[in-house]
């Protein structure tokens, strides 16, 4: 039987970033061209491993925000993180380099709240794979405890969650370049709500996932 865990719940909060114009101030549009195929694909992953029970009966809870196109409650999710029997983890999806700017600034909000955030997508994955671990931004979040992935979490992902369940979270994930893999998502209405075109999509250039 599965091991009983000290938590009643496990939330998973992911967040695709959006990034800063030339004068700092963020970007969002009233309205998104398409859902992200990022937090699609990081969902249907997610809802895989509650199907499977991976992790026995323990609830899994996944909440997407798109900052392109809507406001991410910072605030309230700190508070999430804090509701009795709640282990909550926070991940920056899809990360562009245009959006690394961005996307550190929110994991620095987390961070001083003591919550576990992960980050991945093209800038992590392009940077280590080019210019390998020790390059200065990936080791500036190595340093601020911000957990790096690199490269698609297909295959990947359970073990990911497994660990963070287990305070056993590794500073840097490397995964693999392939092609891409079979995880198809129906859309949620509230991964459709911002955008202007509901269509769902695939596609082999979407980078990490996570």
């Amino acid at each position: 039987m599965p091991k009983p865990w000290r938590f009643e719940k496990f939330r998973i909060v992911l967040i695709k970033p959006s990034k800063y114009d030339d004068d700092g101030y963020l970007i969002r549009f009233w309205k998104g061209v398409l859902p992200s195929n990022t937090l699609n694909v990081l969902h249907g992953l997610t809802d895989d491993v509650k199907e499977r029970r991976v992790f026995g009966d323990l609830p899994i809870e996944v909440t997407t925000f798109d900052e392109t196109a809507e406001k991410v409650p910072i605030k309230k999710i700190i508070r999430w993180s804090r509701e009795p029997g709640t282990k909550l983890l926070v991940c920056l999806v899809g990360v562009q380099t245009n959006q690394f700017p961005r996307a550190l600034d929110m994991a620095r909000l987390f961070r001083a709240e003591d919550i576990t955030v992960i980050i991945g997508g093209f800038h992590t994955s392009g940077t280590i794979n080019m210019l390998g671990e020790q390059e200065p931004d990936i080791q500036e979040l190595v340093r601020e405890s911000i957990c790096v992935v690199s490269g698609e979490v297909e295959g990947k992902w359970e073990m990911i969650l497994s660990d963070f369940l287990h305070d056993q979270l590794k500073p840097i994930y490397r995964g693999y370049f392939a092609g891409l893999s079979v995880c198809l998502q129906l859309l949620h209405d509230h991964q459709c709500a911002g955008t202007q075109d509901a269509r769902a999509q695939s596609g082999e250039h979407r980078g990490a996932p996570a």
